[in-house]
């Protein structure tokens, strides 16, 4: 399988950073508001259990591409194992 393109990674990446910085949004309000679930914060566009879920999908998905070097980042891939 042929690794996706330098370019086209950059936007993986970029898209990566900005989908965790919603969901780290969407978790800060769930706290802020007291909210006993996702459906229960307001809605913009999307509804909001639906964005993090999709936040929570690209996560998988971009992990599942480091975990297959299919990304070249310039960065070193991360061990799981401590030392």
């Amino acid at each position: 399988m042929q690794k996706i393109r330098v370019w086209d990674s950059k936007v993986l990446s970029d898209v990566f950073v900005l989908l965790q910085q919603m969901q780290t949004g969407i978790e800060q309000l769930v706290n802020k508001t007291g909210a006993q679930s996702l459906a229960d914060l307001p809605n913009s566009m999307i509804p909001t259990e639906k964005l993090y879920e999709i936040t929570l999908c690209y996560e998988l998905m971009y992990s599942r591409l480091l975990e297959y070097d299919l990304l070249t980042t310039g960065n070193t891939k991360q061990s799981s194992m401590l030392h």
